[in-house]
């Protein structure tokens, strides 16, 4: 029994860490869960106006979708990049009219994802940093629980 659990979570973590395209159908559920995580409570409508499907030598590095409401998702198309990598909860995607610093910050992303993609890379650093993160999180919420149990017993003991 132990060695089928074993194997199933070893064959679970691998999975997971084989970098691997993202389809545009999950990109745009990444874009619209982000947005609507961020965007304004007032905004009720969160249906993508546009997709963009960049490409950079024959690859697909990244997509934009911009929203009816105002404002757009940058989502990697490789799930071993960071997720998101830019967005806009007021201005729309500018693709015709970008700023030299802008561009050369985009073509920066094609070179990253399409390096990524040439050489295998996986999702471990990513994986691990997530890891790390909510280590973190948990860490820091037991030193409040343990602050908060001080000054509980500082101010019984006052009494």
């Amino acid at each position: 029994m132990k060695k089928i659990a074993l194997l199933t979570v070893s064959v679970t973590v691998s999975a997971l860490l084989l970098a691997k395209p993202v389809s545009e159908k999950d990109a745009q559920l990444i874009a619209t869960n982000y947005y609507k995580h961020y965007v304004s409570s007032a905004v009720t409508d969160y249906s993508v106006e546009r997709v963009i499907e960049n490409k950079y030598e024959g690859l697909t590095t990244y997509f934009v979708f911009t929203f009816k409401a105002d404002g757009f998702v940058m989502v990697s198309a490789d799930d071993a990049a960071t997720p998101v990598l830019g967005y806009s909860l007021e201005n729309d995607f500018a693709e015709n009219n970008l700023p030299p610093n802008i561009e050369e910050w985009y073509n920066s992303y094609d070179e990253q994802i399409k390096y990524i993609v040439d050489n295998k890379l996986d999702n471990l650093l990513l994986g691990i940093r997530i890891v790390i993160t909510m280590h973190f999180v948990l860490l820091m919420r037991l030193v409040l629980v343990v602050v908060v149990l001080q000054v509980v017993r500082l101010q019984q003991w006052h009494k």
